[in-house]
């Protein structure tokens, strides 16, 4: 998985910015660009529902998302295909960003040191 190479590292994820209230606002403002709606929550609930999708155990699921077995089994099974989860699970950065990612995460683990 392309994310890997973060594990273990802590700080912000996405430079430039001033807070994580700031990163929101410019993604709410790309999604208002392209006339898609952006919800409370829209990623971890598109998370959740994808993941029980696959199939994964609703536990499993609660604790990824930090929430209860029963709230995962209430709100989000059958809200998505396997082959949907698939789909969104698969979504992956161009290998440009890969490499930009690369040297970010780089950048982050000889701070650490």
């Amino acid at each position: 998985m392309w994310l890997k190479q973060f594990e273990g590292l802590k700080g912000p994820i996405v430079c430039g910015y001033s807070s994580p209230q700031a990163v929101h606002k410019a993604v709410a403002r790309d999604f208002q660009k392209a006339n898609v709606m952006l919800g409370r929550n829209t990623f971890r609930n598109c998370y959740i529902s994808y993941r029980v999708a696959q199939p994964m155990p609703a536990i499993t699921v609660a604790e990824e998302a930090g929430t209860s077995k029963r709230m995962v089994e209430s709100n989000y099974k059958e809200l998505a295909t396997q082959d949907e989860a698939q789909m969104w699970f698969s979504i992956c950065p161009t290998e440009e960003q890969l490499a930009k990612l690369r040297e970010y995460s780089d950048s982050l683990k000889s701070e650490k040191k």
